[in-house]
């Protein structure tokens, strides 16, 4: 059972696997297996890489972070230097997965930027295969939520929790996992929508 994992709740790192099966880890977060295991099952290996090989950069708007000699990009955020002129976060193309609490305004803070959105839409080209636990929660300004991106299976652990004023929501009929508590307190959701 994942509950009784010797890492679980550890300050000291967190396990992620990637889509290529390697396994790395992110210091000083709290462990997220829940959210780290594959669709299908438990991970065969685990490989732990040098902190070294972890890089982490903003480009534009956004912060990213990739694990040299793997394939997964990772969308940590906003940079520090964002800004947006409009209501609506466009997700972009380059990262296939949105990290664990990337947009987490218990994370990131009272984000002005945060603040203003009121819509998150990630498009079809997008190549954004997972998301991570709590990756948008406690969103309260985020009404609407398009997540029409044809890579997309796995919608992640509270990914959405207390975003009290979201509606709507429309999802690729790719997503072949939602976890749990995906919506929870989401009390104002009347519409989710699965696009062809």
């Amino acid at each position: 059972m994942i509950d009784n994992n010797p890492f679980y709740e550890s300050d000291i790192f967190r396990i992620n696997e990637g889509t290529n099966g390697k396994v790395f880890y992110q210091a000083d977060a709290k462990l997220d297996l829940y959210n780290t295991l594959p669709i299908c099952g438990v991970p065969s290996k685990w490989i732990v890489h040098d902190e070294s090989e972890i890089v982490e950069e903003d480009y534009g708007d956004f912060k990213y972070q990739y694990i040299n000699g793997t394939d997964d990009v990772f969308l940590k955020g906003l940079s520090d230097s964002a800004e947006f002129k409009s209501s609506e976060l466009v997700l972009p193309y380059d990262a296939n997965v949105i990290a664990r609490s990337a947009f987490n305004k218990s994370f990131v803070g009272q984000n002005k930027i945060l603040n203003s959105i009121t819509s998150i839409y990630m498009p079809e080209e997008s190549q954004i295969e997972r998301i991570q636990i709590a990756a948008f929660a406690e969103n309260t300004s985020i009404t609407s939520v398009n997540l029409d991106g044809n890579k997309l299976v796995h919608v992640g652990i509270a990914s959405f929790r207390d975003c009290s004023k979201l509606t709507q929501i429309t999802l690729s009929n790719k997503v072949k996992d939602i976890g749990p508590w995906c919506f929870l307190n989401c009390s104002n959701l009347t519409q989710v929508n699965l696009h062809e």
